[in-house]
């Protein structure tokens, strides 16, 4: 039976160094496969896993994650992303993770982007609130960059919509004030500059 899980928690297993007269453990997160994005990079995921007619319900798994499904060689399956799985009516935690569906899915390249992004961004935000004094001074350095910014839009050498991407994407995570940004926009638009 089919069925979905959320990625909710995700990290790629260590690599295990070889000692003397040792092999390396088969828990391995590198290979020279990787590289070229085959093979599989062993992942510990916590999953919330959706079932017909159940409730959800979380469980961790440690699994073999195709490289070519993390849309960067060697990197971690991103949070937020929706796998499709099979399971059996006898045991709803006995499942598999269905990576041909998931890697033919025509938007799922798309899908893993949006999720890296939007996990990279709240780890920016999270860093940039957990550093006293981050915000004040993030802040002050895209108000003292902004005339310039914009200067450039007026004069041809930045798009708008290249701009509109950096100061949205500063404000969201937490590295400029949001009425700057806001207004910076609408004097553009004021101006006769707009997307």
């Amino acid at each position: 039976m089919r069925a979905t899980a959320l990625v909710t928690g995700s990290s790629s297993v260590k690599n295990v160094e070889r000692t003397a007269g040792v092999h390396r453990n088969d828990e391995v997160r590198e290979n020279a496969l990787n590289q070229f994005n085959l093979g599989k990079i062993l992942h510990d995921l916590t999953l919330e896993v959706h079932l017909p007619d159940r409730p959800p319900f979380t469980v961790t798994k440690r699994v073999g994650v195709p490289a070519r499904a993390t849309g960067r060689q060697g990197y971690q399956l991103p949070v937020g992303i929706e796998l499709p799985i099979t399971y059996t009516d006898d045991n709803p935690q006995d499942f598999d993770v269905d990576w041909n569906a998931f890697l033919d899915a025509p938007d799922r390249k798309a899908a893993v982007q949006r999720a890296a992004a939007h996990e990279s961004a709240a780890q920016a935000t999270a860093y940039t609130q957990s550093v006293p004094g981050m915000t004040e001074k993030t802040w002050a350095s895209a108000a003292a960059g902004l005339p310039s910014w914009m200067e450039s839009v007026r004069t041809g050498k930045m798009k708008r919509k290249a701009f509109n991407t950096q100061v949205d994407t500063l404000s969201r995570i937490g590295q400029m004030d949001p009425d700057l940004a806001a207004w910076s926009k609408q004097t553009l638009d004021a101006e006769g500059f707009s997307i």
